[in-house]
Formats: structure tokens, C-alpha cells, sequence
């Protein structure tokens, strides 16, 4: 009687447990956080009477209860939580952890870039060439500068954070294999040397994000408006670091800490430079729009 009893109790509480996210939902509780993932949840899928939209609703709504059901949100950072800081690991296999909490992108051919596992064959470097090559000669026809500039990734200029289990296989890269095929088109930019140059004097790129901060994009700019100044010296050259201000801001985590559902979990310092003189130019967002330029008004 006894462990029927607990038998009863037990299946209770599993069935409790998993009606759990449902109950929520049809209480008006929704378990989603659009801020903390990066990306854009399923909407409630729309019914206008249509067979169509009848047919579809189904598997729409398949995909708006996956994204919005009762605690989501904290059920994936505890999930994050448990992985991250228990056992060491990454929640995704599309992020790395790497040396004191560095973040790394693995999709998309970045662990191919990193390792330098499959490089270039001559008919690869020969399109790249000529597709560099095409694009200078349509702008060079109609008066316009053009410049190709290879933006690094951030383990090419900090390899020292990267997972220390990952060894690459060649000590060339895809990006030196195409720098060498098109230096002599004169066009080409290569950043990562400036980058290189100035990685230890400050951080250049953020810490769970993929990209480089704004102090990383400093340097990428005076180089290119260096070399568009070489070009026509009517171009202004490039502001110097003393007409900034560096600023430091608190912020949460970013792209990567989203990717593993620790963007209210992991923050970092948001490493920026003001300028001294007040911007010429007002930054104004469209409804639906984003904007890069500068602090939105």
C-alpha cells in the first residue's frame, strides 16, 4: 500500500512537472526573454480564416510554445549556470570557453580559420584575386577609391584565450594565403598588423561578443583613413587618440554569452572612446531600424 502510494505521488509530481510550462502559459505567463537570446523568437502564428493559415497554425504554434513556455528563460540559465560555472563547459557547441572567461564563435568556419585545416587551393586564390581585382577596376572607372580590408577575428589577434585543446595544423592562414595573391593590386588592407601592435596596450575586443570593441575599431579606422589620406590628401587624416576620452561602461553579456543563455549572467567592461568635441551629427533610429553611428537620440 505504501509504495503504491508513493508510486501515485510520484507520477503526480512528473505529471505536475511537465503540465508545468503549459499551466503558465495558459495563465498568461510567458517564459520567453527576447533580450536575454540573440534572436528573434516565433511570433503567435496569425489565423485569418484561411485554409492556409489553418493548415500552418499547427506547426506555428509548435514553434511559438518552444520559444515562450513557463520559465524558458530561467530553465535555460540554470541549464547555462550548471554547464558554465559547474562543470566547466560550454552550454553550446557553437561557443568556446576559452582562458579567463574569452568566449569564441565556432560556426561558420572558425574552427577551420583557427586551425588553418583547409587552406586555399590555386583556383580559390585565383577567384578571390580576380573578384578583388573586378571590383577595383568597375570603382577605379567611375572615380572611386576602393579598398578591400581584412577585419580579424579576435583569436587571430588574442590566440592566447583560445581553447589551449585546439592546435593549429599550419602556421599560414587563408587570410595570409589571400594577402599574398592580391598585395600587388595595392588595394588590399591588412589590419590585423595594427591590431597586433596595440593588443597589449588596452583590450580591442569584447569578451563575450564576437566582435572588437570600439577601441579595436579605432585602430581600424585610422588605418584605412590613413590610407584614404595617402591616397587624396583632401581626405581628412584620422582623429588621434588624444582627441578621445576612454570610457569604461558595465555591461551585460553580449552575442556569445546570449548564444549560451548566460547574457544576464556574464557582463564585461564595455572599453569605448568618447570624442572631446561634441559630434557634428545626430544619430535618429527609425521604428524597426537599427543604427550603428553613434548613441541613438
Amino acid at each position: 500500500m505504501l509504495r503504491r502510494a508513493s508510486n501515485l505521488v510520484l507520477t503526480a509530481c512528473f505529471l505536475g512537472l511537465i503540465a508545468l510550462p503549459l499551466g503558465l502559459n495558459m495563465a498568461g505567463i510567458d517564459g520567453a526573454d527576447p533580450d536575454a537570446e540573440n534572436r528573434t523568437l516565433a511570433p503567435w502564428p496569425a489565423l485569418d480564416g484561411s485554409l492556409d493559415s489553418i493548415g500552418r497554425f499547427g506547426n506555428g504554434f509548435g514553434h511559438w510554445f518552444e520559444d515562450h513556455f513557463g520559465m524558458r528563460a530561467r530553465l535555460i540559465r540554470w541549464y547555462g549556470i550548471t554547464r558554465y560555472f559547474g562543470l566547466g563547459v560550454s552550454p553550446a557547441p557553437t561557443v568556446a570557453i576559452g582562458r579567463d572567461g574569452w568566449l569564441f564563435y565556432m560556426e561558420d568556419g572558425a574552427l577551420d580559420d583557427y586551425t588553418h585545416e583547409h587552406l586555399m587551393d590555386d583556383e580559390e586564390l585565383a577567384t578571390w584575386r580576380g573578384m578583388i581585382a573586378r571590383a577595383s577596376a568597375w570603382c577605379q572607372a567611375r572615380g572611386i577609391t576602393y579598398l578591400f580590408a581584412f577585419a580579424p577575428d579576435k583569436y587571430t589577434i588574442y590566440p592566447e584565450y583560445f581553447p589551449d585543446t585546439i592546435r593549429q595544423l599550419s602556421p599560414v592562414s587563408r587570410a595570409d594565403q589571400v594577402m599574398t595573391a592580391t598585395t600587388d593590386l595595392g588595394v588590399v588592407i591588412d589590419l590585423r598588423q595594427r591590431l597586433l601592435q596595440h593588443r597589449d596596450e588596452e583590450r580591442l575586443f569584447h569578451v563575450t561578443d564576437t566582435h572588437w570593441n570600439p577601441r579595436g575599431a579605432f585602430h581600424a579606422y585610422q588605418q584605412i583613413m590613413e590610407n584614404l589620406h595617402a591616397r587624396h590628401p583632401k581626405v581628412p587624416p584620422p582623429k588621434q587618440r588624444d582627441e578621445l576620452d576612454a570610457v569604461i561602461r558595465q555591461a551585460p553579456g553580449m552575442d556569445l554569452a546570449g548564444m549560451i543563455g548566460l547574457k544576464r549572467v556574464l557582463g564585461e567592461d564595455d572599453l569605448r572612446y568618447n570624442p572631446k568635441v561634441p559630434r557634428q551629427y545626430v544619430v535618429r533610429v527609425p521604428d524597426g531600424g537599427y543604427a550603428t553611428g553613434g548613441d541613438p537620440v
